[in-house]
């Protein structure tokens, strides 16, 4: 089954906004942000079901990892949404389809160094001197090359395929390994706001 790629997105009103920080590792964070429509009804909606599409979201592009974190991602999304009620059903007998993108791009950060001796150099000026010693300061270096990894986490009417949640994470990874604890705690953090399962 294969949604439009947030075909009424533009349509949509959306009232409220979540932000969330999960903290990726020592040095950088992920940038968490999830929406929902006014209008959507979730007191209507008990089953679910993953659209398999695995597109990469707006500018990224797909990486070796990708499908192993697709993956990942859906296990994650699916604990979630199991303790929010929802049970799994097959996609033409869902009220909800869930769409999950993964994928990765290249990007810059400017990066910001010393050159010259810092005022509070110990031993450069004595203590009687209380003068700023020459040549200190800092400058910019021209950006550090880094990859950021994103996935989305879209759920749509599984009838109308109205688009009514919209969940994002972005944070800089390691190209070489995935972090599948924090990716884990980053789909907990994105579903934060989702609403229960009528009961």
């Amino acid at each position: 089954m294969t949604l439009p790629w947030c075909a009424r997105r533009g349509a949509l009103r959306i009232a409220s906004a979540a932000a969330a920080i999960a903290v990726i590792d020592c040095a950088s964070a992920s940038d968490i942000h999830a929406i929902q429509s006014p209008g959507a009804h979730f007191e209507l909606y008990r089953t679910v079901s993953f659209d398999p599409g695995q597109m990469p979201p707006g500018a990224y592009s797909t990486s070796p990892q990708s499908v192993d974190v697709w993956q990942h991602v859906r296990e994650a999304a699916t604990g979630v949404l199991e303790s929010r009620g929802y049970v799994l059903a097959a996609p033409d007998k869902a009220d909800l389809v869930v769409r999950i993108q993964v994928g990765r791009r290249q990007t810059t950060a400017p990066v910001t160094s010393p050159i010259g001796l810092q005022p509070t150099y110990p031993g450069y000026v004595p203590d009687y001197l209380p003068v700023v010693p020459p040549y200190h300061g800092y400058f910019d270096q021209e950006g550090q090359e880094l990859v950021e990894g994103a996935f989305v986490i879209d759920a749509f009417d599984g009838k109308t395929h109205q688009l009514l949640w919209h969940g994002f994470a972005r944070a800089v990874v390691r190209p070489e390994k995935v972090d599948y604890d924090h990716l884990g705690r980053d789909v907990e953090s994105v579903l934060a706001s989702f609403p229960s399962a009528a009961r």
